[in-house]
């Protein structure tokens, strides 16, 4: 029986960890399990049965306690946000009974690796993976499905867009651990010195990006010319990518191609950079950002803190502005992103997926999201993290939230991830001039159905 002051402890340790990557946050509590009580089978057959974090003691049978089972985890956080990691699952580690070996994997890396490690019977008992990567794992049958082991409550907490990438032929795979969606970020000092005001519509962000040029000589604007991007502009202009089980291919629409005609005219116009290096677009337009030279930047919650650093804002951090990517004539929203937990069938082949799903439910409970939230800056998956205290004080976070309101889901289909290889390059041909936003869209739909799509 393990009360609340040795979890208090144990969240001691949380706390210094986070603090040594430079992260502050305010004093929060990581459960095995938000909300209300929960029964799960545990994997010797026993019955599992946790209260909320807000009982006096958390009562476990033997099967989750005494039964301890050792797990391996992969994840692929980055350097400022595995201290966070180690922490939660040293108390995870203490409300369930598990042991988790925990292992780094380098993010272009993890998904070549996982299914080589799946086809050789060696895969992780649990894993981070982006969201991309989901469907494919659960085709390629190298996933344990969890479909009856989310609560109703918890299925009903978790946000509808990332939870969708879960979802693959009739069962729930993932449970959507950390969200993202562009929005984008603006220098209000910027906007005030040269008398513009923040944009409503895609008409007005183009017209600021131009005037900022104007006023100054440098395109207002900072993007990134490639595929993931270019969906904002589909879909602002009525356009879709596909339809949900990618039957359908309807990137060279009319809507689309609208789109994408609309996005490179930016660039013709003035209020974007030209496309000149698309190798380092991305390190330039976020370090042209910082500097205070541009003054709006379209990107996502991922890059805040480093934002935050750059001279322009590391001094007043609400210069910092954030709105969601603007309606355009057809519609409006970002790509949803992000990263999953699911287990493995090596798991469930072992009989020890009903563990890992214990050692899952803790690692997303409410109290981790926030913590993940006031720590890193990482968007929360669970509607109940948005309501606390902690997570409505982070203006970013709070700002992506709105964000989130209007994003889009992507397609869950197990070619998710290959998709953005031809539309990339096509686009980036359309801003170059060397082929009509139509050409550009017709190329990126044959390649689609090289890959087996629309058919």
């Amino acid at each position: 029986m393990r009360g609340l002051k040795k979890f208090a402890v144990l969240f001691a340790v949380l706390a210094l960890l986070a603090a040594a990557c430079s992260s502050s946050s305010d004093e929060t509590t990581t459960t095995a399990a938000a909300g209300g009580e929960t029964t799960t089978t545990a994997a010797a057959g026993g019955e599992t049965t946790t209260t909320a974090a807000v009982a006096d003691e958390t009562t476990t049978t033997e099967a989750s306690m005494s039964e301890s089972t050792e797990l391996t985890l992969w994840h692929t956080f980055n350097e400022g946000e595995t201290p966070t990691l180690d922490g939660l699952v040293s108390a995870c580690e203490a409300e369930t009974g598990h042991t988790v070996n925990v292992e780094l994997v380098p993010f272009a890396e993890a998904q070549n690796k996982f299914k080589t490690a799946a086809q050789a019977g060696e895969a992780p008992d649990i894993m981070r993976a982006e969201i991309a990567w989901i469907a494919e794992f659960a085709d390629l049958n190298y996933l344990a499905p969890i479909t009856g082991m989310v609560s109703a409550e918890d299925a009903d907490d978790y946000l509808e867009a990332p939870s969708a990438y879960g979802k693959y032929a009739g069962q729930l795979w993932a449970v959507p651990q950390a969200t993202d969606a562009p929005a984008v970020y603006y220098n209000k000092a910027l906007l005030e010195e040269n008398g513009i005001a923040v944009p409503t519509t895609m008409e007005e962000l183009k017209a600021a990006g131009i005037a900022f040029n104007e006023a100054t000589g440098t395109p207002g604007i900072g993007t990134i010319k490639g595929g993931y991007w270019t969906q904002i502009f589909v879909w602002a202009f009525g356009g879709q990518l596909m339809n949900d089980d990618g039957s359908e291919i309807l990137i060279n629409s009319p809507e689309a191609v609208a789109g994408l005609d609309f996005y490179v005219s930016m660039q013709n116009d003035g209020a974007i950079q030209e496309a000149l290096d698309f190798a380092n677009e991305y390190g330039n337009v976020q370090e042209a950002f910082k500097a205070g030279e541009i003054a709006f930047n379209i990107n996502g919650p991922w890059q805040s803190s480093d934002l935050l650093g750059g001279d322009a804002f590391v001094d007043d951090p609400s210069n910092l502005g954030i709105f969601p990517a603007p309606p355009g004539p057809g519609g409006q929203g970002s790509p949803v992103g992000g990263h999953s937990w699911v287990i493995s069938a090596d798991a469930m082949d072992a009989g020890i997926d009903a563990a890992a799903y214990e050692v899952i439910s803790c690692l997303n409970s409410t109290d981790a999201q926030v913590t993940w939230a006031v720590s890193n800056n990482i968007l929360p998956t669970r509607a109940s993290a948005y309501e606390t205290a902690e997570v409505q004080a982070n203006a970013v976070i709070a700002a992506f939230g709105e964000a989130m309101k209007v994003a889009h889901a992507r397609p869950v289909i197990p070619a998710g991830g290959a998709i953005y290889t031809a539309f990339d390059a096509n686009v980036q041909a359309a801003f170059q001039g060397t082929m009509t936003g139509q050409e550009a869209m017709d190329n990126i739909a044959t390649a689609w159905v090289e890959l087996g799509l629309g058919s």
